[in-house]
């Protein structure tokens, strides 16, 4: 079992002013703690620009009826695929202060230094005993 890992509380105001500047790369996933999310945007993001710039020189190279075909089949699925990143970066925009949310459940008050927010009672069976109540190794008792 992993350890549990503290994260300060994160802002839904600095999640937004991220996701404004840098939303389309994924910037905010990555703020909020979701690297998977955030990756996704630049994998997204990879391919929607890479496929027009493989088109496009697949194009210039090979100078036949193809090879413009293939290219701009490659440029038009360029630009859906950047389409649908800029549509996933609107729709976060609505679904940062839920994100923003569930980020802060594991997340520690700021104010507080010591620990976890809460204490659990220690069991019974674990809890220290004093040393009149516990009898030596091997005795029996009323002896």
């Amino acid at each position: 079992m992993r350890p549990a890992t503290l994260r300060p509380q994160r802002s839904l105001a600095t999640a937004y002013l991220i996701w404004f500047l840098v939303g389309i790369f994924g910037g905010h996933r990555f703020y909020l703690g979701d690297r998977i999310g955030g990756r996704r945007y630049l994998l997204a993001l990879g391919c929607g620009v890479g496929l027009p710039i493989v088109g496009l020189a697949v194009a210039l190279l090979t100078r036949d009826v193809a090879g413009v075909t293939v290219g701009l089949v490659a440029w038009v699925v360029g630009l859906v695929v950047l389409l649908g990143v800029l549509c996933m970066a609107i729709v976060d925009a609505f679904r940062l202060p839920g994100l923003t949310r569930r980020a802060n459940e594991g997340a520690i008050d700021p104010d507080q230094t010591t620990g976890p927010a809460t204490t659990e009672p220690v069991p019974t069976e674990l809890a220290p005993t004093s040393p009149a109540t516990t009898e030596p190794p091997g005795s029996r008792p009323g002896r």
